[in-house]
């Protein structure tokens, strides 16, 4: 299905989650909000120099070399701020990042894809797959 997005760093885990694997084999398009390439670009930096930092490194220009990169521009901030103000309505905070990759994927139509149990209540894991607490 495409237009959904990936749960980029579930792909890096050793060993990935065969059903995740499967479903994603099925995707003809991943797309990734750019707030999701900042934040694995990131965490992959923020690792020590040494053989786990230069697989990630690989790992994740392979997964960026055929992704649809999902940009943050006035669409996605003018959604942002509707959503933060809703939230804030109904005495709810959501984390900058969440923010910011909600509304991208909200003001193009899609749907995010994560195991993230601090917003899952407005996110979904595909129901294919089994969600077990990691």
């Amino acid at each position: 299905m495409p237009g959904w997005r990936t749960p980029g760093s579930e792909t890096a885990k050793p060993p990935p989650d065969p059903a995740v694997m499967a479903w994603l084999a099925e995707l003809t398009v991943i797309s990734l909000t750019a707030i999701t390439v900042y934040e694995l670009a990131r965490g992959v930096s923020r690792l020590a120099r040494g053989r786990r930092r230069l697989l990630l490194e690989a790992w994740l220009a392979a997964l960026l070399e055929g992704a649809n990169i999902l940009p943050f521009a006035r669409e996605e901030a003018l959604m942002g701020a509707r959503m933060e103000m809703e939230a804030r309505r109904q005495r709810r905070t959501i984390a900058g990042h969440d923010l910011f990759i909600l509304a991208t994927t909200r003001a193009g139509g899609r749907t995010v894809v994560t195991r993230n149990s601090g917003i899952s209540s407005t996110l979904e894991w595909p129901s294919t797959i089994r969600s077990p607490a990691r």
